[in-house]
């Protein structure tokens, strides 16, 4: 079966279990490729995140976490995300913050 990619659904589900498998490069280009079809899914944005958080690239991670957070003020998930992101770069205020929000 191929992948529509004029869906970003698809893409995204896609993008999310190649995250899974490790594949943290190609799943940032299909949540890239979702993002472009739905730049206002705060949940593509927020596991764009997540893979990008996996390769170690924390400022893109919390770029991303920001985003979806705009999007949606009280996604749980991308708050949640960036204190742990906050955590790993030893922004510990920043990262209080989050978890108290």
């Amino acid at each position: 079966m191929k992948l529509d990619g004029k869906y970003a659904a698809a893409l995204h589900n896609r993008g999310t279990t190649l995250g899974l498998r490790g594949e943290t490069d190609r799943a940032v280009a299909d949540f890239d490729a979702a993002i472009k079809l739905a730049p206002n899914s705060a949940v593509t944005i927020n596991n764009r995140g997540l893979a990008f958080r996996i390769k170690g690239d924390l400022d893109r991670a919390i770029q991303d976490f920001e985003a979806a957070i705009k999007l949606e003020p009280a996604y749980a998930a991308a708050l949640l995300n960036r204190a742990n992101a906050y955590g790993e770069k030893r922004d510990f205020d920043r990262a209080i913050a989050d978890y108290d929000t």
